[in-house]
């Protein structure tokens, strides 16, 4: 996806978390420490509030499930990188994009 013009210092802030995310996970897993990155599709935010309603309901449209998602589907994914279950994983960016980017 192109990202939306105006928005460098958050594109930039995004891709810089990704390296922080997997370098900090490197260093510190030896002490039993997990670090990951949650990376949202279009979420129903004040983020995006500015946007038209047209470009929301095309996002939405391109998505498998056919809606943006809430700040409760980052939360849930959130949660379960705070849990015992993914006690093993560290180091990975997991997209919450209702399958929007499935490569």
């Amino acid at each position: 996806m192109t990202p939306p013009k105006g928005w460098i210092g958050y594109i930039t802030a995004k891709t810089a978390l990704s390296g922080l995310c997997k370098a900090i996970a490197s260093e510190i897993a030896s002490v039993g420490i997990t670090v990951n990155m949650v990376s949202p599709g279009m979420t129903e935010t004040s983020l995006i509030s500015d946007l038209p309603e047209k470009a929301k309901l095309i996002a939405a449209a391109k998505s498998p499930v056919k809606r943006l998602a809430t700040p409760l589907d980052i939360a849930n994914s959130i949660a379960f990188f705070t849990s015992e279950e993914a006690a093993y994983v560290t180091g990975e960016t997991l997209r919450v994009n209702g399958g929007q980017i499935m490569i």
